[in-house]
């Protein structure tokens, strides 16, 4: 009765008719004046419930393609990310281009390791967008990912270089058009001019993570653990729901000579994989190796199994994720059975 009650109330709400009539010029539709509530109280299950009801009711409003994105966020949310992608696809092939939309699907595709498609995605979106410093910035770090910066260095560094020249000095948008800089340069091998613009980049009380995360895997590679441990772990705070942070230090533990604490590279790597839903391949793998530096020869099996059929499908449901999760788990009480009976 309460949550009738609730939903009434949000959907009868006179300042939300009149805030919906302003925008829209048109009645509201109740679902979505719900869906907008729950979504803004952080409550994606029963936000997205609202929004497909809206949708299968309402697929031609004027408000659709906002309320499909919308809904295909709460579905990004609750971990539902090929359903996600299966909607944002449906809006960026149709004639309302939400730059969002774009950005998002770019998102899921790296967090499931497809950066060819993720470059794709934000190419296509370069079309309707030009010059779009959010656009350009994560094309750059895409291509990065990609390993594809060889081939299209000079034209993504002219690019960054256009729109950074086109930027006033004290604009915030300076600093992420100068961490995609220091990313393509380093990807490059140009250590010694990437690394004196991304201590200018730090020095900045704006510095995206993706700077810092930048500036972990330096240390990292000069052997600087603890160093990048440190900025890892502050990053896992300033953003909980990145799986880079907690896979950086799970590889900290993997080198040399750190090998004497898998533990902690399991824990870390089992994080970095539950936060993309156990579909990153590369989260997958060094899990995996984690697995086998801690003596856990079945789990890392499983692991590179499973790894391997993802690479193959390139599709993953929520069954399949529970699936892996139950057999990780089943594995670790089985473990943990014969480490007691060891003990004893």
């Amino acid at each position: 009765m309460s949550k009738k009650i609730s939903y009434l109330s949000i959907a009868f709400s006179p300042k939300s008719w009149l805030a919906w009539v302003k925008h829209w010029h048109s009645l509201p539709v109740l679902s979505w004046l719900a869906g907008a509530h729950y979504f803004r109280e952080g409550d994606y299950e029963l936000a997205s419930r609202h929004y497909l009801k809206g949708l299968r009711a309402h697929s031609r409003h004027r408000a659709a393609s906002c309320a499909r994105l919308d809904y295909a966020y709460c579905l990004y949310r609750l971990g539902k990310w090929m359903e996600a992608k299966e909607e944002l696809q449906e809006l960026v092939c149709g004639d309302t281009k939400l730059k969002l939309a774009y950005l998002l699907l770019a998102k899921i595709e790296l967090l499931t390791s497809q950066p060819n498609s993720a470059i794709r995605v934000l190419e296509s979106c370069l079309k309707f967008f030009p010059d779009d410093v959010q656009v350009i910035t994560r094309l750059a770090h895409a291509m990065a990912e990609a390993g594809d910066i060889e081939d299209s260095f000079d034209y993504i560094r002219a690019m960054l270089a256009r729109l950074k020249s086109r930027l006033p000095i004290d604009d915030p948008q300076t600093t992420p058009v100068d961490t995609a800089i220091c990313t393509v340069e380093l990807a490059r091998g140009n250590l010694a001019y990437a690394q004196h613009l991304l201590s200018r980049v730090l020095a900045a009380e704006n510095a995206p993570i993706e700077a810092s995360l930048l500036k972990a895997e330096l240390l990292l590679q000069c052997a600087r653990v603890v160093q990048a441990r440190k900025l890892a772990v502050r990053v896992m705070y300033e953003a909980p729901r990145d799986p880079r942070a907690p896979l950086l230090i799970a590889r900290s533990y993997l080198s040399p000579p750190n090998l004497s604490e898998p533990t902690w590279a399991v824990q870390m790597a089992e994080i970095a994989c539950r936060l993309t839903f156990w579909q990153n391949t590369k989260c997958m793998e060094t899990l995996a190796c984690a697995y086998k530096m801690a003596g856990r020869e079945d789990s890392s099996e499983l692991l590179i199994e499973r790894t391997m059929v993802l690479q193959q499908v390139k599709e993953i449901n929520l069954e399949t994720i529970k699936e892996i999760e139950n057999s990780v788990k089943l594995l670790q009480d089985i473990d943990l059975v014969h480490t007691k009976v060891l003990i004893n």
